[in-house]
């Protein structure tokens, strides 16, 4: 995993350009999924933008609020561990108690 020293909308698109390039993915891409940050909308130098002209064509735009992602993964992880009444218990606790009895090969 690369870690970017900053997080400009250029520096994403380089970071995210290079990483197609160099895993051949770049005909593949059809869309980008990306959290609502300026950095990543912005309609001039945002990495959305700039990964769409490095690519030279338009991509679906996936937005989303980090809140939105953990609902998504609140209905994945309760459909494999089971639901919770329990308002108290977190998430992330929850889910180290059960993983050892996820099987991973569905």
């Amino acid at each position: 995993m690369h870690v970017l020293q900053i997080g400009t909308g250029d520096s994403q698109a380089s970071a995210v350009t290079s990483a197609l390039e160099n895993w051949n993915l770049v005909k593949t891409v059809l869309g980008v999924y990306f959290d609502t940050t300026a950095s990543n909308t912005g309609p001039h130098a945002g990495a959305c933008v700039l990964i769409e002209r490095r690519l030279r064509r338009l991509l679906l735009h996936f937005s989303s609020r980090h809140h939105v992602f953990e609902i998504s993964l609140g209905d994945a992880v309760e459909f494999c561990i089971g639901p919770c009444n329990a308002p108290e218990i977190l998430l992330s606790k929850r889910f180290k108690v059960a993983r050892k009895n996820l099987d991973t090969n569905k």
